[in-house]
């Protein structure tokens, strides 16, 4: 495959601490427009070029031979993001441990309607001239379709299982959200606000589950809690017994309930593992191995891949600050204005840059 693709395309967005986008427009293939653009390098995470060639993968009529503004195939767009995205990688890499902490091997029901309602947002999304960011809300809709169908949070979820064809598709979602965001956050570093002289960071890790280190503590704490709740007699004999067993639970009672409301996420990693696994290990062990499954869950799971989606939605709705950047609230808000990209991807990037060996 030897090809240079060249993707030009401009971010419209809204004012706002963080600017918001609301529309890619993509440029339309003729020389005359070629003669417009100066290509560029791409960035050094590439995150222009994962976002172009996203744009590609994800919209209906650029699929169509009748849209394309180039005589590449399609096939080779899809070859292409996959060697170069480092987060579609991960999770064929964490997948296999995801899958042994799976405690039904029957998938939940109300996927099909979560699916179709969430296709028929992205469907509504794409336009001939590119992306339409403010049709995005219909997706949202599809996640509260989904939780409320499933009756439990998606939150360290490993049951939810995918074909690998939705489980792709999802992913193209996902990297054109995240390589949007990561864009705004480059471009909002290039003008930072005087007062303050600070930058926004992207961390595929923490920005979704920050304080790691922390859930895993309350984690822990929670775990004896739940083996001295589970250790207490069902049944007593005497009325002496019954009446110190109604303290007990009157007293562990309040307790549970606290630990599901200031430590909701501990609660849910405990209470969403095997029961085995938990008694297999040693505290020490266990306190290593629920930091990693953190990372499994998010990395390695479609229930991890939807939970990204949702959240990167909720940003692009909301406003960037108000879910992953909320050290910037309060900040001057900056004027709308359009941000333009114009790079070019060579065999050679490709090759230095490829994650799929």
């Amino acid at each position: 495959m030897k090809n240079t693709f060249q993707f030009a395309y401009t971010i419209q967005s809204a004012q706002g601490i963080f600017l918001k986008p609301h529309k890619i427009e993509v440029w339309d293939g003729s020389k005359e427009t070629a003669l417009q653009h100066e290509f560029r390098k791409p960035l050094h995470y590439l995150d222009d070029a994962l976002l172009g060639l996203g744009i590609y993968l994800f919209s209906s009529y650029l699929k169509s031979p009748l849209f394309r503004s180039t005589d590449i195939p399609y096939t080779d767009y899809l070859a292409t993001w996959k060697k170069l995205n480092p987060i579609y990688s991960l999770y064929f890499r964490f997948q296999p441990r995801a899958k042994a902490l799976r405690q039904y091997q029957n998938t939940p029901q109300g996927l099909d309607r979560f699916l179709a309602s969430l296709r028929s947002g992205m469907q509504a999304t794409a336009k001939p001239w590119g992306i339409d960011l403010e049709e995005m809300r219909q997706c949202l809709d599809a996640f509260a379709m989904l939780e409320e169908d499933l009756k439990v949070p998606l939150l360290f979820n490993f049951d939810i299982d995918f074909s690998p064809q939705v489980v792709e598709e999802l992913h193209v979602l996902y990297g054109m959200l995240f390589h949007l965001r990561a864009l705004i956050g480059i471009d909002h570093n290039r003008h930072p606000d005087v007062a303050v002289h600070e930058g926004c960071t992207v961390d595929p890790f923490g920005d979704y589950l920050p304080k790691a280190e922390f859930i895993v503590n309350d984690a822990m704490i929670y775990h004896q809690f739940q083996k001295l709740n589970k250790s207490l007699p069902t049944t007593s004999n005497t009325h002496f017994e019954r009446a110190d067993m109604s303290s007990v639970k009157a007293w562990l009672s309040p307790l549970q309930a606290s630990f599901q409301q200031y430590a909701h996420n501990a609660c849910q990693l405990v209470d969403n593992l095997p029961e085995e696994f938990l008694k297999a290990l040693k505290p020490q062990e266990l306190e290593e191995a629920l930091y990693l499954i953190q990372m499994d869950w998010l990395f390695g799971t479609p229930a991890g891949l939807l939970f990204r989606i949702r959240e990167e939605l909720y940003a692009l709705d909301e406003g960037y600050e108000k879910v992953f950047w909320r050290d910037f609230e309060g900040h001057h808000l900056r004027p709308s204005q359009p941000l333009r990209i114009a790079t070019s991807l060579t065999d050679e990037d490709i090759r230095r840059h490829s994650v799929a060996a």
